[in-house]
């Protein structure tokens, strides 16, 4: 398959999941879906709901999820789709047994081989490659990420179901390189789109995401600017002092030159990271003056489509998670992203937009961004 490099996602040659997912190899209705899911990570959630969604459309009567929070995924999604089986992600016999019953395994979508992923990534592998070749399951990559700091052992190791898979479907171009470059053949790679672009996950209605905001107290009216920050938490110690440096004085000059109220968006719950979205956040707002104290607010945690919602009465979103970025795209809000991962580089380069990397950020580099959105060219 020849890969011809398109600046903007929006039009890539993959427009539907029937491609990524082809109905045909849903064979008996039951399917083992392997991804960082039930961790309440806003972006992981939004994949999950997207492909149970689909999957319920093509009335499969049997999902399989492994997951560290089999609880979270009961009461989110049972109600709605009661086909699904969550499994603790320690009890391998029950994992194993899913892999048996099952008749095609997915893996994604999401960042599934990176610098993070370890012992169950592992694990997942030597499993969807056993079930492929021994049991002849039908084995799908869906819109997956794959870092090149991806540690060797697990590239070697992922080599095995990524050789024998019957789709990968990758979410960026320095994915399918990186697959490529593990020596899978380009015919079995297709470049397609984060799973979260896909249709099948819309905002709630606008009146609801205005209701919301008017709940949590901000001024939803024609004379304030909106602004989004979606802040996150790193390994990096030097990026998370840039970050908190840095964001304040910008803070300040976005109040003072666009009359603006800042509204943080966590997508990251506490229990995700070492250090949630809203602490990494008021961590942030601690180093105003109190008058620009006021003009921001950190809202709640709210679920992909209220999200959405939420993002589409912003006028400009200012971004590090990399789903907060997808977000904004999906409904048309101008955004300036803040790297601090490969996936959040990849998405911006294919997008079109500046690479700020955080340990990097500088105040005049984030004016200047923000400079060219009409917003504050008034």
């Amino acid at each position: 398959m020849k890969h011809k490099k398109n600046s903007d996602l929006r039009y890539s040659m993959i427009t539907g999941l029937n491609t990524v997912i082809p109905p045909e190899f849903i064979r008996d209705k039951r399917v083992v879906i392997i991804g960082n899911y039930g961790d309440g990570n806003l972006g992981d959630e939004a994949m999950l709901l997207i492909l149970l969604r689909y999957l319920h459309k093509l009335n499969v009567n049997s999902v399989y999820i492994p997951t560290k929070n089999p609880s979270f995924i009961s009461v989110t999604y049972k109600h709605k789709y009661p086909s699904i089986f969550p499994i603790y992600f320690l009890d391998v016999i029950r994992i194993l047994l899913s892999f048996l019953c099952a008749d095609t395994i997915i893996i994604g979508g999401g960042s599934i081989y990176s610098q993070e992923s370890g012992i169950g990534t592992v694990f997942s592998s030597i499993l969807g490659f056993l079930a492929r070749t021994l049991f002849k399951k039908r084995l799908i990559f869906a819109g997956i990420g794959y870092s090149k700091s991806t540690k060797r052992f697990v590239k070697e190791i992922s080599k095995l179901p990524l050789s024998v898979a019957d789709i990968i479907s990758v979410r960026d171009y320095q994915s399918l390189n990186n697959i490529l470059s593990l020596g899978v053949k380009p015919d079995r790679v297709m470049i397609t789109k984060d799973i979260t672009l896909f249709p099948f996950l819309l905002p709630a209605s606008p009146q609801y995401g205005r209701e919301i905001l008017i709940h949590e107290g901000v001024p939803v009216n024609y004379e304030v600017t909106l602004v989004g920050i979606s802040v996150r938490y790193t390994d990096s110690k030097v990026a998370n002092e840039k970050v908190v440096r840095v964001l304040p004085e910008v803070i300040k000059w976005i109040v003072d030159n666009a009359n603006a109220y800042i509204i943080f968006l966590p997508f990251g719950p506490a229990y995700v990271s070492r250090v949630s979205d809203s602490e990494f956040a008021m961590r942030i707002i601690s180093q105003l003056p109190e008058r620009y104290k006021q003009r921001c607010k950190v809202i709640s945690y709210y679920p992909p489509s209220i999200m959405l919602s939420i993002i589409k009465h912003l006028d400009v979103i200012i971004g590090m998670r990399y789903h907060a970025l997808v977000f904004a795209y999906k409904v048309g809000v101008p955004y300036v992203g803040i790297s601090y991962d490969e996936k959040c580089t990849n998405f911006l380069v294919d997008t079109g937009k500046k690479v700020i990397q955080a340990e990097d950020l500088s105040f005049d580099e984030l004016i200047n961004e923000l400079k060219k959105i009409k917003i504050f060219q008034r």
